[in-house]
This record gives C-alpha cells, structure tokens and sequence, in this order.
C-alpha cells in the first residue's frame, strides 16, 4: 500500500496486490499540467500502472492522476471513488485534541495554529526558501498562540537545524498529519492538499500565497484562490 509512489526500482512480484491510495485532492498542477517539467510524473505514472487497485477521493484526483499522468489509455487496473478514508482518522481524533497536544509538548488548553507549507522547485530540484518559511512562521509566533510547523518531507532536511521562537513546535514524525489536524485550531497554508482535509473540521483556514503569481506561472494551480 502506498499512498503516493515507490522508487523507481520498485516491480511489483507475479501475485502481489499493490493498492496506490493518493494523498489527497491536488490543488497544484500534477503530470502534463506541470510547466517547464515535462517528465517529472515519470515515476508516478509506471507506479500506478503496477498497482492492482488505485483508490482515490474524488473525481478531479482521478483526472489529475489519471489524464495528466498519460495513462489513460494503458491503466488495467480498476479506480476506486471512495472518498478519503485518512480524513476518519482527523474525525475520531476530535475528542483526543486535548491529549495530542500534550504529545507535542503544549498546554491542552492552548489555541494551535499548524504551518504547513508545500514544497518549491522540481521533482529531483527542490528549492527550499529558507528567508520566507521563518519569516511567516516569526510572524505567526507574535501572536498569543502556540504555533505547529508540519514540514514537508522534501525540505526537512534543509529546515531541521533553524532557531525558532520558543511558542513554535516543530511536529514529530510519530504524529500522523491527519490526526495532528484533530489538534488544529487555525490551519495556515499554501498550495497544500491538506487543506481540503482540513475543510471537513469546519475551522478557519488562512490561505498564506505569498508567491502566489510566480507559483501560477511555475508551477500552476488547478483552482485560483477564491475558487478554493
């Protein structure tokens, strides 16, 4: 099970069932849609024409992964519109907001705001902007709340060893990101899917594009800002 792709020396064996579960519902240009990066959906594209069974949100995700990954014509195996089974883990850890804050070493009672940004650049060229991520994240720490930074896995390496206020926590691996999103009160993001895990909540979202008009131009956005 996978919910996003397997290196490229993955084969699936004769017998095996692999089931391509994709993480959540894209907001940014995915496969052909993506400018100046034609082939970056490469890997994407021969993981899921080895999965056995492909279970996706929604329909927009199935055109985004299916269509734009150029496979249309080639997938065998069956896709699944069953909705986003992670979100159940975001709905039953509602009555637990209080305990998975303390895991993360802040007062039960306290008002969480979640940073999570997306990641710059290309596939295979991340480009990481230091100056911006702890710029908006000092901005958000003035405030009196704790705030939470969710780090994408393609620039922890390049964020991991910055200074930050004392009131900002850095999320730990072994909190799932959907359950973290039982714990947030405020979610300020990006161009980030997580976003529309968070929407069932029913809580503030602060859409931060700050680079809004380069990102368009870039990379691409299926919807604009007032569209989501």
């Amino acid at each position: 099970v996978n919910n996003t792709s397997f290196p490229e020396w993955f084969a699936r064996r004769v017998g095996q069932r692999y089931a391509n579960t994709w993480h959540g519902t894209p907001w940014k240009y995915m496969g052909l849609d993506i400018k100046e990066d034609s082939f970056s959906y490469k890997n994407t594209a021969r993981n899921l024409l080895q999965a056995t069974d492909i279970f996706l949100p929604n329909e927009h995700t199935r055109e985004s992964l299916v269509d734009k990954q150029d496979i249309a014509g080639l997938l065998r195996s069956p896709v699944h519109i069953v909705g986003s089974p992670r979100i159940d883990l975001t709905i039953k850890n509602i009555k637990n907001a209080a305990e998975i804050k303390e895991r993360m070493g802040v007062r039960s009672d306290s008002i969480c705001v979640l940073y999570a940004p997306t990641w710059r650049g290309k596939v295979g060229a991340v480009a990481p902007d230091i100056a911006s991520f702890v710029g908006a994240v000092q901005e958000l720490a003035r405030r009196d709340v704790e705030v939470l930074v969710r780090i994408h896995h393609f620039v922890e390496q390049a964020l991991q060893n910055l200074e930050l206020p004392v009131n900002v926590t850095i999320v730990p691996a072994s909190i799932d990101t959907n359950e973290l999103l039982a714990a947030t009160d405020v979610l300020v993001t990006d161009y980030s899917s997580i976003l529309f895990d968070y929407v069932p909540l029913e809580r503030p979202i602060v859409k931060f594009a700050f680079d809004y008009e380069s990102y368009l131009q870039e990379r691409g956005l299926y919807f604009d800002l007032d569209e989501v």
